[in-house]
């Protein structure tokens, strides 16, 4: 019997699994795996967490770079994390290989994610110069390879730190490594003409000013754990970032503007009002599109992003530069951080899409007046660029 993703679960997951089943195809399975686990004394069948540093050789001379995420036990921000330096590789090496298994990723009790890990895989492979291959825990790199080993259980930290700590990011992959972090820009080149709601979506983004909203907003916990009902930024902030918008939908009014529509992007917006100016894009898979595909859309139709700290938020920074993002990123949950490089690419620091406080500890805009000024003076030029189009049709 395969045991697939259930492996990295601890046996209280196990237990729950077997008393009050979520996916009732797992009951049975963690039944026999909490037993075999018994059996054997927790020796066997189970990922065990290793304290050891991230193993890694860089050689100068070597044409093959190998990131070996076997039993990474990795999640999509983690994967993000990573994702930032893939460029830099791809055109450091003449071969660049990610090296799988079944537990690259991380399981979820409560919906598995690796659906959305193959389709980020097979999209960037089909943009950047990279191999994906599934290994077995015995296949061993070839001699002349440089590589960076991350596993959960034979080592994924420095000095006692995760890799996705703020500190590692930037101590260690961006100083110690020498890797550099660049945009992996998304885009959609499939033809769109079997999927009817995709291409009518496609043609309100097209012909409107996009800004896409991102908050996190569950006061009922739904999604979210507790003190973050805001999210990962201060309510404080929160607040701040709720005024914006406001006052955009204000402006909106005050023009009489029907060429901007809000993008509601975030399935933690939770009872977020929605008014005729938004398109509701929380389930965005019922458009028959997935995760790395939603990117694509909007990088290649959209124009401004709004939004706090979290996966949606790096993903949107990462995948879509040709967009302009205004970032709500504090250090509300990290207070010890020296930046937020875990939260927001590196090379989002050097943009100047707006002013920000003390970047990159935070992101934080310093001024409202700032945002609506460049976002209306954007949507401006849309409506000159709309204009002249219509007037010269190719």
């Amino acid at each position: 019997m395969n045991f697939n993703y259930l492996i990295q679960c601890k046996n209280r997951i196990l237990l729950k699994n077997i008393l009050l089943p979520i996916i009732r195809g797992n009951q049975l399975k963690s039944l026999i795996l909490l037993i075999l686990r018994i059996l054997t004394l927790n020796f066997f069948f189970v990922l065990k967490e290793s304290q050891d540093n991230i193993k890694y050789s860089i050689k100068n001379d070597s044409e093959i770079f190998v990131l070996d995420l076997r039993e990474s036990k990795i999640n999509l921000s983690g994967f993000g994390n990573l994702l930032q330096f893939f460029k830099y590789i791809s055109e450091k090496y003449k071969v660049f290989e990610v090296w799988i298994d079944e537990n690259s990723f991380t399981f979820n009790q409560w919906r598995n994610f690796s659906k959305e890990f193959e389709d980020i895989l097979d999209f960037v492979s089909k943009t950047i110069k990279v191999k994906v291959l599934k290994k077995k825990k015995n296949n061993k790199y070839q001699k002349n390879s440089s590589y960076l080993k991350i596993s959960y259980t034979q080592g994924y930290k420095i000095n006692g730190k995760t890799f996705q700590c703020n500190e590692v990011i930037n101590d260690f992959f961006n100083k110690e490594l020498k890797f550099v972090s660049k945009p992996v820009n998304f885009s959609i080149k499939e033809n769109l003409n079997n999927n009817k709601d995709l291409l009518s979506l496609k043609k309100v983004l097209e012909e409107n000013f996009i800004i896409i909203f991102y908050p996190t907003f569950d006061l009922f916990l739904k999604r979210e754990k507790k003190g973050r009902e805001f999210g990962m930024i201060s309510e404080e902030n929160f607040r701040y970032m709720e005024q914006v918008y406001q006052n955009i939908l204000n402006e909106i009014k005050r023009k009489k503007i029907d060429k901007i529509k809000i993008v509601l992007f975030n399935k933690k917006s939770l009872g977020w009002p929605i008014n005729e100016h938004c398109l509701d894009l929380r389930n965005f898979e019922n458009y028959g599109i997935n995760f790395p595909q939603v990117f694509g859309l909007f990088n290649d139709n959209c124009n401004w992003t709004i939004g706090s700290e979290g996966t949606a938020c790096f993903y949107l920074v990462l995948c879509c530069s040709n967009l302009k993002h205004v970032l709500f990123v504090d250090n509300s949950h990290a207070l010890n951080d020296k930046s937020n490089h875990a939260a927001v690419p590196i090379f989002y620091s050097e943009r100047n899409d707006i002013s920000y406080k003390n970047k990159p500890f935070q992101y934080i805009p310093k001024s409202k007046d700032e945002i609506l000024k460049k976002i209306f003076e954007d949507y401006e030029k849309f409506i000159i660029n709309d204009k002249n189009n219509k007037n010269n049709p190719s």
